[in-house]
């Protein structure tokens, strides 16, 4: 979404995950997932919460190759990519946020959602031509409301 993705596409396309698939040994360096993993139910809920939604679009990055094995299972707020626009920014601009692990489903959920509008806007001609067009998505536990 405004990027220029041709260096990505020209070098081989890669799916990156923002946060990484293997987070749990994130625990030790962040102070709510440490208290969080001392209470089993609070952990579990926490646990399930992130895998609703790690695996969705609001968490994966199209990159090259060579850089998602560079990135590899860094914390998100230590991920800096290579490229300038759309996603990238996004990421850039909410590198504070990914500090705390409070912050991950919102993240991931508002960027997914954001893809999503983008999706619709770009892709089905249905919802390109009714501009005030109201469409609610459910995910589990959220709901999204996008006008478009």
């Amino acid at each position: 979404n405004g990027a220029n993705i041709r260096t990505v596409v020209k070098d081989g396309i890669s799916v990156e995950h923002i946060l990484p698939q293997a987070w749990d040994w994130i625990k030790a360096r962040d102070k709510n997932l440490n208290e969080l993993s001392k209470d089993e139910v609070k952990w579990k809920s926490f646990f399930e919460q992130i895998n609703n939604c790690i695996n969705g679009i609001g968490n994966l990055l199209l990159i090259t190759g060579s850089e998602n094995s560079t990135e590899k299972n860094k914390h998100p707020a230590d991920k800096k990519y290579a490229y300038s626009g759309g996603s990238y920014e996004w990421h850039d601009k909410n590198r504070d946020k990914w500090g705390s692990s409070k912050e991950w489903p919102e993240l991931i959920h508002s960027r997914g959602g954001e893809i999503f509008k983008f999706m619709l806007a770009t892709l089905v001609d249905d919802f390109k031509t009714h501009e005030n067009r109201n469409l609610t998505v459910s995910v589990p536990e959220n709901s999204v409301e996008l006008k478009m």
